[in-house]
C-alpha cells in the first residue's frame, strides 16, 4: 500500500502541530487496526509498540522526518536520513531524556557534560542543521 493511502497521519497534524501524530499513529498499531510496523518504524525511527515519553523537540524533529518521507512534497538527501539515523541511534543510547537535553549547561549539572548527552546534542543539532540543509520542498499538496 502506497505511505499517501496508509491512514498514518504521517507526523503532521493540523489540529495540533506540536507533534503527537507519533503517538496517534502508534495507537494504531496497539488497536490492532495496522500491522504494518515496518512502515513505522522507518518513518519514526522507533517500534509503535515501545514508545517512550519524550522532550517536545524531539517529537517536532521526529514527525519532521515522517513528513519528509511520506508526504512525497519533499526531496532529501543521504546526508538527511544519515543524520536522522544518527539521531535515533544517540537517543535509544541516551533513553529518550524528557528534559532539554539539546541546550548546553542548563542547570551546570555534572551531567550536562555527560558523554551520552553530549553526543545526543550533538546528534539533536546535526539533524536539525540536516532539514534544514538537505530537505527541499518540491510541490503542493494544492496544486490544480
Amino acid at each position: 500500500m502506497p505511505r499517501e493511502n496508509s491512514g498514518l497521519v504521517y507526523g503532521s497534524n493540523r489540529e495540533n502541530p506540536l507533534g503527537i501524530s507519533l503517538y496517534e499513529d502508534a495507537e494504531l498499531y496497539r488497536m490492532k487496526l495496522r500491522q504494518d510496523a515496518e512502515i513505522y518504524e522507518e518513518l519514526y525511527g522507533i517500534s509503535p509498540f515501545d514508545m517512550p515519553q519524550m522532550h517536545l523537540e524531539t517529537l517536532v524533529l521526529l514527525n519532521g522526518h515522517a513528513t519528509v518521507l511520506a508526504s512525497g512534497k519533499y526531496e532529501f538527501t543521504p546526508m538527511y536520513q544519515q543524520a536522522f539515523e544518527e539521531f535515533i541511534a544517540a537517543l535509544k543510547v541516551a533513553q529518550f531524556p524528557l528534559y532539554d537535553y539539546f541546550r548546553w549547561n542548563l542547570s551546570s549539572d555534572i551531567e550536562d557534560r555527560h558523554p551520552v548527552l553530549m553526543r545526543l546534542r550533538e546528534r539533536h543539532w546535526a539533524f536539525d542543521r540536516a532539514f534544514q540543509n538537505e530537505v527541499r520542498y518540491v510541490c503542493s499538496k494544492d496544486k490544480k
